[in-house]
């Protein structure tokens, strides 16, 4: 088989931990033989791959948005490396992020902000969504839903532009080393992220192939048409397709329905209940699915914060 007709392959992942078993399913599926992971590569990569230290002090050096999901994650790296499949995280902004973040907490060091550009940017996209988080919270404090609106489609803006610059530094890297690379290649990224395996395509000229693993886990449950409407509101930035403002907030206050009856922490999945987050999504959505008037949603997300605020 020539090199240009073996399939690359992105995985749009939810960080959920249930979306495990569909990205293993993916790598036995194509007889994948490169798996490239969205993780800043850790000190101990490689000797957590040669059985040398546990998955715990891998994830010490990590910043963890998602832990379980994480842990999880490089459970299956290991997995995939003692089956032969070569492993390779590649996440060059989220190292750079990290590594300011590290200078900022000792005060020194930052005079890379001066002579790197890239740097410079990243902190830059950092200390806004940053900002924009204390201005959620205090949102949130007061019960003010339009300005939860507000900051919620502030925060899906500039997320896409994290999004597109890390996808950016990520293709650069792959690019620069893909002809050495073992093929088929699996290659994991957000669920957000449709920008990847375009970018892939047009830059590589070759044929990328996408498995949206949130949409593959609605099919599997007979649940087809769910829109996360969070997922909707980053990709409608992302993809420059954010004309409709009435529908974005549309998306934002439904976003906030969603994630204001979340659990605290990740669910792992079980025999039983393979998608618990999944179910938790279809559950919450079915609900408001059709409702598309702003000061319903305000209604219905002011009754459930009232109601979470009484249970507790």
């Amino acid at each position: 088989m020539n090199e240009s007709d073996v399939p690359i392959i992105v995985a749009l992942t939810p960080p959920r931990p249930e979306a495990i078993q569909d990205l293993e399913a993916i790598l036995r599926e194509y007889g994948i033989r490169t798996f490239i992971l969205e993780l800043p590569e850790p000190p101990l990569m490689k000797d957590f791959l040669e059985g040398k230290v546990s998955v715990d002090d891998v994830l010490l050096d990590l910043e963890l948005e998602y832990p379980m999901f994480t842990r999880e994650l490089l459970l299956l790296a290991k997995r995939a490396h003692d089956s032969g499949i070569d492993v390779l995280p590649i996440d060059p902004y989220q190292e750079i992020a990290t590594r300011i973040k590290i200078k900022l907490f000792f005060r020194k060091g930052l005079e890379e902000l001066d002579r790197d550009l890239t740097a410079r940017y990243i902190a830059m996209l950092e200390l806004n969504i940053g900002k924009i988080f204390q201005e959620y919270y205090k949102a949130y404090s007061r019960r003010d839903f339009d300005k939860l609106i507000q900051t919620t489609m502030r925060y899906a803006k500039f997320d896409a532009e994290r999004t597109r610059f890390r996808t950016e530094l990520r293709i650069r890297k792959i690019i620069e080393i893909f002809q050495s690379l073992k093929k088929p290649v699996l290659i994991h990224t957000h669920f957000i992220n449709k920008l990847l395996p375009r970018e892939l395509e047009r830059r590589l000229g070759i044929k990328v192939k996408t498995v949206d693993i949130y949409e593959k886990e609605l099919s599997k449950i007979g649940k087809r048409g769910i829109e996360h409407p969070g997922r909707r509101l980053t990709q409608a930035y992302l993809l420059h397709d954010e004309t409709n403002i009435e529908k974005l907030k549309t998306l934002a206050a439904k976003t906030l329905i969603l994630v204001s009856q979340y659990p605290p922490a990740e669910l792992m999945p079980r025999p039983e209940e393979p998608y618990p987050m999944l179910k938790k999504d279809i559950e919450i959505l079915e609900q408001i699915k059709n409702v598309e008037d702003i000061e319903e949603l305000k209604r219905i997300y002011k009754k459930i914060v009232e109601r979470t605020a009484t249970h507790r």
